[in-house]
């Protein structure tokens, strides 16, 4: 399984970050994580203005957790 991690940072509060994990079905591939992940950060940034993006990564066998 291939997760799409990506790393977000509140603009009003920099200090304050945190990782969001997009669940998607069926899951990625690691060639679909890879081209389509800086595309997905960009999507979730036009959702949610007051974060910034510090950045994003795939990864390899992580296990599914559900952000709320």
């Amino acid at each position: 399984m291939v997760q799409l991690v990506i790393l977000l940072c509140s603009l009003s509060q920099p200090a304050i970050c945190r990782e969001q994990r997009p669940v998607y079905d069926p899951p990625l591939s690691l060639m679909a994580c890879m081209v389509g992940g800086q595309r997905a950060a960009a999507e979730f940034l036009a959702e949610h203005p007051s974060w910034e993006l510090q950045g994003w990564r795939c990864e390899v066998g992580a296990a599914e957790r559900r952000d709320a």
